[in-house]
């Protein structure tokens, strides 16, 4: 069985995924995105491991798989638009 580690940000990325945490907060989305797209800009010094994550958000189930897929690709048009301009 493969172990993943996971540095802060990814850890605060997978809690606000957490169908639980999610039915707590309808703000999490918005803050992955946010996270997402500070993090895809370049803006910041952490990475995020985008594939790790998307592992653990499939095990997480198809609902939050598919939440998951969608921030990150809502974010990477933000940040290309924002490149674009």
């Amino acid at each position: 069985m493969q172990v993943l580690t996971f540095d802060w940000v990814q850890l605060q990325l997978l809690a606000r995924l957490s169908p639980a945490e999610r039915v707590l907060s309808a703000k999490h989305p918005a803050d992955i995105q946010a996270m997402l797209v500070f993090a895809l800009s370049g803006l910041g010094t952490e990475t995020i491991d985008l594939g790790a994550i998307t592992v653990e958000a499939a095990r997480l189930g198809s609902e939050v798989a598919a939440l998951w897929k969608s921030l990150v690709k809502h974010a990477e048009n933000q940040v290309q638009g924002r490149q674009g301009t």
